[in-house]
């Protein structure tokens, strides 16, 4: 059986880090200068479609929320101001429309090309 849209990818192993991060930094941006919290940022990958399964135990959304970001901090695009809390500094523009576009083709296909840069 072949996998058409997000309704049938909720495992948070099946959600791919650039995913999450083409979805997460734009929404920093907007927040852009306000930090924002993993809660806000899970609020938003969930009404975006994008959901965790709730029987995994061993990978909170949070954790794995939190790692794909780390991703995101060590180039400088955001910053961790604490505990759960991040806060934009600057992603090029073509990156963060990258990273748009790979979050636009998961929604809408269940895929993304993992090969393009960003």
């Amino acid at each position: 059986e072949q996998r058409t849209g997000p309704e049938q990818r909720t495992g948070p192993d099946q959600i791919p880090g650039p995913v999450l991060r083409g979805a997460a930094l734009p929404f920093l941006h907007r927040a852009a200068p306000h930090e924002v919290s993993l809660q806000e940022l899970l609020t938003h990958l969930n009404n975006l479609g994008l959901r965790f399964a709730r029987d995994n135990t061993s990978a909170r959304p949070s954790k794995l929320l939190s790692d794909a970001l780390r991703w995101s901090e060590r180039r400088g695009f955001i910053e961790r101001t604490g505990r759960g809390r991040y806060r934009y500094v600057h992603v090029p523009r073509t990156t963060l429309w990258r990273m748009q576009d790979r979050c636009r083709q998961f929604l809408e296909h269940g895929q993304c090309d993992m090969n393009r840069g960003g």
